[in-house]
This record gives C-alpha cells, structure tokens and sequence, in this order.
C-alpha cells in the first residue's frame, strides 16, 4: 500500500541542497517524479504477484500557484495519472469555497471541493463530517467508507478530516458542518467494513502527530492517542496527514506511516492476508527523485558530506517511464500557458535569506505583516497566525511564484480595534493549540511564560513600551482571523461590528507583490534588514516552551 499526504498542490520538484562543500541543489518530487515511481513500483510489485493500494490522506490541491489557479483541477489530473484509489478530505480542501474567483463563484460555500470532486475517478472520504443537526452530507462522489478489491483481498477504507477543520479553515465555508469525533467514528465504521466483508481495514486520516525517536513510545498528537484508544483488531493500517512529518512506526500494534509533505516521498505498508490472518508492517518512506546523484542513485542530499562527488543526474527512471511522465509533462504545460500573471515574473531580489518558523522569530512573518500593517491605514499593529506563512524567500531574485508558495491563500485584509486586554487573550488562546506556535506579530512584542498554559506576562509596542490598558488598538489582521480562525473567535465574537471590519478585494498576497516591486532596493539586506532592530517581537522567557523547532538546515536528510 502507497500512500501520499499534505502534497498541498506541488506539481513542480521542490529543491534540497546537499551538505557537501560547496553545497549542490537536486530537485525532489514533483508531478513528473511522482508518476515514474508509482509506475516503477507497480512494475515491480506486479512482477512478484502484489497488487498496490495508492491512497492520499487529504491537503492535496491547495498551496502552489498552478493548482490554485485552477482550484485543484492539475491535481486531480496528477491523481488520475497515478491511479489513486481513494483520497482523505483534508482542511485546505475546503479553502477554494466557491467555484470561481473569489466573491464571484455563487452562494455555494464548497462549490470547488464539489466539483473536484464529482469529476475525480475515484471517492473522497469523509466519515466524520456532518451537516449541523444531521443528516446526510450529499456530496457528490464523497462517502464515508470505500471498500475495494485488490490482489484477491477486500480492503477498507475509512476516512477522517482532521476536528480542527473550523480552527484551520474559512468558517464561512465550514461553519455549517460537524467534524465528529475520531474514535466512535472509527468503531462504527470499522464494524460495518468488516460486516460487508473486509478482511483488511485501513485509516486513511488528515491527522498527524510526531515521533522523535524510532521507539514508538515517543510518538504524539492525535494519531498515536487514537490508535492507542482503540481495541486492538479495529483496524489494520493506519495512514496519517496534517503534521507535514516523516515516521513510520507500530502503536499499539497498527502500522502507522506519514510521508512528509509536498510529494518528496511515498508512504508504504507492506499487508499480507494468509488464512484470514493479517500481517502489516510500516515501511520506511520512499522517497521520490527527480535526480540523483550518479555515484549512489538516491536523491539523500542531507547524507552527503565533505567534496562534491559523482555527478548530478536525472532519475533514470523518468527514462524508463518516458510515455507517462511526458504526458504528464505536457499536461502541465498545457495549464502553464494560460496562467497569468507569470509565474517565473522577478519582482525583486532578496540580499539574504528569510527563513520562517512557527515557533520562534520569522523574518518572512515580520515581512508579512510589516506590509499588512503597512497596507491598512492607521494601523498600528499586525497579526498573522503562523501556520498562514508556508515557508521563506531564499537568496536571489523573488519570484511571483515564490510570494504565491509562501503566501498560497487567497485571505484577504482586516482590521479590528483591540485592547490590550483582549490582545493578551487571543495571543494565549492561540498559544493553547496543540501546535505550541506563537502568532507573528509587526509593531508589537510580547513575552510569555512557559507555564501550562502558557501565560503572556509582558505586552509592548515596537518601542518597547507597555501597551495602555486603557485605549484600543488599531490592528491589522486577515479575513480568516477574523472570521475567528486559531484562537480568535471567542474575543472577536464580542466585539461590536464597529470594531472590526473587512477590507473586502484587497488580497494579502496582492499587497506583498506590490510591496517588492516598490521596493527599489534588495530586500532584507544589511542596512535594511527585514527583522527590527531591538528586541523580538516573542520572547519565551524560561523556554523554549514545547521543545525546540527543528533547524531548517543545510543537509538535513529528506526523510528520515
């Protein structure tokens, strides 16, 4: 069984640097990649008698400039092409709303998601999403469940989109729905699977959680607890999304596999059905080359240390796949040229690198919400929720797809007027989710108190001067804040309509294209850096708080 998560729309390979001195760049993944290596598993699975399972575990449409603009539809032809089976709904899947630009697609709130899905050869699977007060969903080509035939041996299927679907997602297209959950969910359905003759009963869910060791006692989140929750037999392979990780592990006698995120790699489980018993084992990850290098034939940049050594070369199996992977290819090319604006458009040249993390400071989040505040007048603040960042610039010129890969949301500006009363709340609200992520913050800062939960016990503007208990605050915000997004619904649910307002037509990503192509000089060089001079915006003063943020370092392997 192959499995792929959280592709978030990336058609195109993603780019690693390998460790060695000086550094080499390979591309990883990517919809050509992606093809050659399911074809060459299927190859060699059917050459020894197996048959494959190919499962995603949901994010898969929203991120990237291609599928954006064409909500999802290159996707979809990627899936067709691989011959997916079945696929989880993820949060971002509901993040197009309705057909068309936004504002302009009619009343449906998932027209996208709708007609993705009612064109997909193959189910979405959503058996713990409901209308509000009952009933059924009635969407089309979406169930509960899938049962299927492969290799001699029935196999179940059930998915699950992640409960933090109205935290994570536009609220206008989801406030309507229920998201059950997980465990009687499972239970209920793993029942009937068998019932109908499942010998083979699989968890396909966007929901994650983590393992900082090979032992499975140090796996977290969601998943692990789920699987630990449940009688053992309820099922028998378990595929899980969301947290972007990389792990493949037993818990509580159920493989248990993530393959990272953005199709660098293939999540695999190995099932055997002999006498009406079930083995299943999680593999390690495959991970999904576009190159290699020629001496060693992976693509393990990370592993790589000391002189360069052996060439960088294509995958040979894009050769040995050329039928598929250049119908793939023109495809794409196909809705590359009616994209507009370009996406390989330079609008400006970054002198040094912004790195963003969830955790601590974010040069690419100050940026962001430098020019968010900067775009809404009389602002004296910005807020932006870090998970609404998706990533840094690198060193060179910014491109148009660059600024649509970090920014991928068509979230459009807002301001409310906040005391610093209730910005403390929302900042310790938004602490409170699992994540343990602080929001990224312009022309203010704060310090918190690792504590559970954690405690913001300082609040300053960008002077370093405690915010006035008695005055509100100009902040500028996004329109899924507002819509009460991680954290923010409990306080703004409050606030007057007078205090908070939507900046309708005015997309975020908009405004940051206009701002680099003002810029006139090279961003976040030295004389002008991106980051304040001073204090930063978040301090943790007996952290890190959660445990640290792994370094987006030079050399780190791709999955491991």
């Amino acid at each position: 069984m192959l499995s792929l998560n959280d592709l978030h729309g990336q058609l195109d390979p993603v780019l690693v640097q390998s460790g060695e001195t000086p550094p080499r760049t390979l591309r990883v993944g990517g919809a050509e990649a992606l093809v050659a290596q399911v074809a060459q598993i299927r190859r060699e699975e059917a050459a020894r008698g197996r048959a494959v399972i190919l499962l995603d575990a949901g994010d898969f449409m929203q991120g990237s400039v291609l599928s954006n603009h064409f909500e999802g539809v290159p996707v979809r032809d990627l899936h067709v092409r691989l011959g997916v089976d079945g696929a989880a709904v993820g949060n971002h899947e509901f993040d197009f709303g309705p057909v068309g630009p936004k504002g302009t697609g009619g009343p449906d709130p998932r027209g996208a998601l709708k007609a993705w899905a009612k064109a997909a050869p193959f189910p979405l699977l959503a058996a713990n999403i409901a209308p509000k007060g009952g009933g059924e969903l009635g969407w089309p080509n979406t169930r509960p469940t899938l049962l299927i035939e492969r290799g001699g041996v029935k196999v179940g299927v059930i998915g699950l989109a992640t409960t933090e679907t109205p935290a994570t997602s536009h609220l206008e297209n989801v406030g309507d729905l229920e998201f059950a959950p997980y465990e009687p969910v499972v239970k209920k359905h793993a029942r009937a699977l068998r019932a109908e003759g499942a010998e083979v009963v699989v968890l396909l869910a966007h929901e994650g959680g983590s393992c900082r060791t090979r032992d499975p006692a140090s796996c977290s989140g969601p998943m692990p607890r789920l699987l630990r929750a449940l009688p053992r037999g309820t099922v028998d392979a378990a595929i899980a999304a969301h947290s972007h990780g990389c792990f493949w592990h037993e818990v509580n006698g159920v493989p248990l596999v993530q393959a990272c995120s953005k199709g660098v790699a293939l999540g695999r489980i190995a099932i055997r059905v002999r006498g009406g018993r079930v083995r299943a084992e999680a593999l390690s990850p495959q991970v999904v080359c576009h190159d290699v290098f020629g001496d060693t034939g992976d693509c393990e940049a990370g592993l790589r240390h000391g002189p360069a050594r052996g060439e960088v070369l294509e995958s040979p199996l894009l050769r040995a796949h050329a039928p598929a992977v250049s119908a793939m290819r023109s495809i794409l090319d196909g809705y590359r040229r009616r994209l507009s604006p370009r996406p390989d458009e330079v609008l400006a040249r970054a002198a040094r690198p912004l790195h963003h993390g969830r955790k601590g400071v974010s040069a690419m989040g100050a940026f962001v919400t430098a020019v968010m505040r900067a775009a809404v007048p009389g602002a004296e603040m910005a807020l932006m929720n870090a998970g609404g960042v998706r990533g840094g610039f690198a060193a060179g010129p910014v491109t148009y797809a660059d600024v649509h890969r970090v920014f991928p949301f068509d979230n459009q500006l807002a301001v409310v007027e906040l005391t610093a009363a209730e910005l403390r709340e929302i900042l310790e609200a938004y602490m409170a989710r699992e994540s343990h992520g602080h929001l990224i913050a312009s022309g203010m800062a704060y310090k918190v108190r690792c504590t559970d939960p954690m405690k913001v016990v300082a609040l300053t503007d960008s002077r370093g001067r405690p915010l006035s208990e008695r005055r509100r605050y100009r902040v500028a915000i996004s329109d899924f804040l507002l819509a009460g997004g991680v954290g923010f619904g409990e306080v703004l649910a409050r606030l007057p309509a007078s205090r908070k307002r939507l900046i309708a037509g005015r997309l975020i990503r908009d405004e940051l294209v206009k701002s680099l192509k003002r810029l006139g000089r090279p961003l976040n060089s030295r004389a002008h850096p991106v980051l304040p001079k001073g204090p930063p915006p978040v301090v943790e003063l007996d952290g890190p708080c959660g445990g640290a943020e792994p370094k987006a370092a030079r050399g780190r392997p791709i999955c491991r």
